[in-house]
């Protein structure tokens, strides 16, 4: 039996597989925010963490970052689609210790977590993610980077998708070199117009797709945006 911490974006979506889980013997806790994730992490009472990976989603990648960075061994398994190898290697680097395309059995998915932990008990995960660091220096690269020319925003290596709009507002941003571009500016800029309404919901789907990055858009209460460069240190009124 394993203490699971379950990653998930959607917790309705995946109380069939926990459901499954808990039938074969584990006990599984569900969470969807990174923050607490990583809390729960900290506080070692889980064997293994389970994370759902959406396709080119910078969100879970700076998990497993994160996740690995706490220098813990906790075996880490990625449930995802099928993905093509270059994103299963950076998956890997990002810290995930395995990998399982959906659809999968449930027999299936207990076996890849026993293996995991066999891993984890016999010292495994400690030496292979300490070589991980030699065998692929890439994991060392800018977190966060906005390729103007392909309009693309790349996150741990990962190409995340951006509608047209979202695209806009972080070039009108990232344009103002960390300086606070007004409301009034961001619509005009990416409208055309100042009279538009709410531009909530793209703020927050920016900061869904940035993940653990998201302090990088920053909101300067009644005044405007401003997003931070990549070489940027984090502040710590945002640690």
């Amino acid at each position: 039996m394993a203490k699971i911490l379950f990653a998930v974006d959607d917790a309705v979506e995946a109380q069939e597989t926990a459901r499954s889980l808990r039938l074969c013997g584990h006990e599984v806790r569900l969470c969807t925010r990174a923050e607490s994730v990583l809390e729960l992490v900290r506080r070692r009472e889980f064997d293994v963490v389970l994370v759902v990976y959406r396709m080119a989603r910078a969100k879970e990648l700076a998990l497993l970052r994160s996740l690995r960075a706490e220098g813990d061994r906790i075996g880490i398994l990625v449930l995802a689609p099928r993905v093509g190898s270059a994103e299963k290697v950076c998956l890997l680097r990002a810290g995930a210790d395995g990998y399982l395309a959906q659809p999968f059995s449930v027999g299936e998915l207990d076996a890849r977590i026993e293996a995991v932990l066999r891993r984890s008990s016999d010292g495994g995960l400690e030496s292979a993610n300490s070589g991980s660091s030699a065998t692929f220096p890439a994991v060392s690269a800018p977190a966060v980077e906005f390729q103007v020319l392909e309009r693309r925003l790349v996150i741990y290596g990962i190409p995340v998708r951006l509608t047209p709009t979202e695209t806009k507002i972080l070039e009108v941003l990232i344009g103002a070199s960390a300086n606070v571009v007004e409301w009034t500016d961001v619509r005009q800029k990416v409208w055309g117009s100042v009279r538009v309404g709410s531009i909530d919901p793209h703020i927050s789907r920016l900061r869904d797709k940035l993940g653990l990055e998201a302090w990088r858009l920053e909101t300067v209460k009644g005044v405007g945006l401003r997003f931070l460069a990549p070489s940027s240190g984090r502040p710590k009124s945002a640690a």
